[in-house]
């Protein structure tokens, strides 16, 4: 009978990590590479709205995101995505963010990060780092010798920022809208 409640005990204790594993993992496309990128993710997931849509938005798609916090990046750089793979069912792309940056501002650059996956999601033959540069080079923002942004990153940036700061006044929702920020 001992042996039976133990293993009864264990097989609670697995049940009830397994249960915690699910919830912390609610997104199954957005994946952390280490512990502090999945404490990021959850944080982000749990304080920004837009962060949440964005997650939704992959979780809906066939890409699948690695975010990666490093401490290697130049120190003007916040973050970058990258094509990594394409299969027949999947486009995988990592997010390296800039470990050396303020937390609410690696929050904020997720979601621009997050954006730039949902636009490649939106762009359904985007299926290699050739393509990823081509499709940048047309619809986006030249921001150095070769680095693209997309002015919806940069108002996704803005909008995470300010769900961050708990902006209520109407004078900075009519700034964010102003700037493309906000949904009207």
């Amino acid at each position: 009978m001992r042996v039976r409640a133990t293993h009864a005990a264990g097989v609670l204790v697995l049940a009830a990590a397994l249960g915690w594993l699910e919830e912390a993992h609610a997104s199954t496309q957005v994946r952390g590479v280490q512990a502090t990128s999945r404490r990021l993710i959850a944080d982000s997931l749990t304080r920004s709205e837009t962060i949440r849509r964005l997650a939704r938005t992959i979780e809906a798609s066939d890409v699948i995101v690695y975010v990666d916090l490093r401490r290697d990046m130049a120190s003007h750089v916040v973050g970058s995505m990258r094509f990594v793979a394409s299969t027949t069912t999947h486009r995988v792309v990592r997010i390296a963010l800039n470990q050396d940056y303020a937390w609410p501002a690696l929050i904020a650059f997720l979601g621009h990060e997050l954006q730039h996956a949902c636009e490649l999601a939106a762009a359904r033959g985007v299926n290699s780092a050739e393509r990823v540069r081509a499709y940048y080079r047309q619809f986006g923002i030249r921001v150095d010798r070769d680095a693209y942004d997309s002015r919806e990153a940069q108002a996704i940036t803005r909008r995470v920022e300010a769900e961050l700061r708990g902006t209520t006044s109407e004078e900075e929702r009519l700034a964010l809208l102003r700037h493309g920020s906000v949904a009207r």
